[in-house]
């Protein structure tokens, strides 16, 4: 009999470990776009990524929704970076994170996938549920409104176990 409830607590803890956090999709404001040839370009760079699962962009409002598959590691870094390879830049760029009562380390950030997030401004406790965080750095706004956070960024450690550290604010 305990054997069976042990196998039980198992299976239900291996169950429930399934579920994941991850990133499920991304707003981009995007500077230069002037054209359908314009947001097509944008779009058919950014569908290279293994994570985008879908993209639409509205050229009226030179905005663009992706969407990630599900279980994807996302590179954010890269999604920007195939904005500036189609040859237009981003404004801002947010993204909406499905969270599952994460909770914060002493600098107000937390680690996934191997990625640093630090939050500036917002001092959270738990994230929980989708929340919508925008990027914060030299390739995610304009350069006028980086100049403004620069100055209040704070020196991350260099800590190398992090392929990437992001600066973000809810």
């Amino acid at each position: 009999m305990k054997r069976c409830v042990f196998a039980l607590w198992i299976g239900l803890t291996l169950i429930a470990g399934h579920v994941q956090a991850q990133f499920v999709s991304a707003r981009l404001d995007l500077a230069g776009l002037t054209c359908s040839l314009c947001s097509k370009s944008v779009e058919k760079s950014i569908r290279q990524l293994d994570f985008v699962e879908n993209i639409s962009t509205d050229l009226n409002s030179n905005l663009s929704e992706v969407v990630f598959k599900p279980g994807k590691k996302v590179d954010i870094s890269a999604l920007a970076q195939k904005v500036y390879d189609a040859g237009f830049s981003v404004l801002s760029l947010t993204a909406t994170f499905d969270f599952s009562r994460q909770a914060m380390d002493d600098a107000h950030s937390f680690a996934f996938a191997n990625d640093r997030y630090i939050f500036v401004q917002d001092k959270q406790e738990f994230l929980n549920g989708k929340v919508a965080f925008r990027f914060v750095g030299s390739k995610f706004l304009s350069r006028k409104e980086y100049k403004d956070w620069e100055k209040k960024l704070p020196q991350p450690a260099d800590d190398r176990k992090f392929v990437h550290t992001y600066f973000v604010t809810l």
